[in-house]
């Protein structure tokens, strides 16, 4: 993938946390032209497109952007970008989707452990999810969890890292 793709993402994440989606969705223009056939940029492109949409309250338009990232990351071995992918699924979906997408990503991790990272952001955004849904008893449940493989996450990446 070419660092202009990277670089146009970034920048209109940034452009999106700042509420001008309009700027956002004209950088991923210019990077879904870069990106040609790679899909590794694409499932990127897909992404931050998808996160523009959410941001802006269009949940309904980031989805299927988040799904075609999801297929596109896996097809390409891109597993951190995949389990990010999954991780906006959870997010922009009902609580039924974020416990389906939650397990998803951690099934997916348990496959490919250099995304452990992951682990620790998806079971807390699992938790507030819950919560959200006014089921605290979950929420805590989760979060503690959360927390106690975070530990466990650090030990996985110092053993994956070259």
């Amino acid at each position: 993938m070419s660092d202009g793709v990277s670089d146009l993402a970034v920048q209109a994440r940034r452009l999106g946390l700042a509420g001008d989606f309009a700027a956002g969705h004209a950088l991923i223009d210019q990077a879904e032209r870069l990106a040609g056939d790679d899909p590794t940029a694409r499932a990127l492109c897909a992404i931050e497109r998808g996160r523009l949409y959410n941001s802006a309250g269009e949940r309904e338009k980031a989805r299927p952007l988040f799904e075609e990232a999801w297929q596109l990351a896996r097809q390409a071995g891109a597993h951190a970008l995949a389990v990010d992918a999954a991780h906006m699924m959870a997010i922009v979906g009902t609580l039924g989707d974020a416990v389906q997408w939650t397990e998803a990503a951690l099934a997916y991790i348990d496959e490919h452990p250099r995304a452990a990272f992951w682990r620790a952001a998806l079971l807390n955004n699992l938790g507030w999810s819950y919560f959200g849904s006014q089921m605290h008893w979950q929420s805590s449940s989760r979060r503690s969890h959360s927390a106690a493989r975070l530990a466990r996450n650090a030990s996985c990446v110092s053993r994956a890292t070259p």
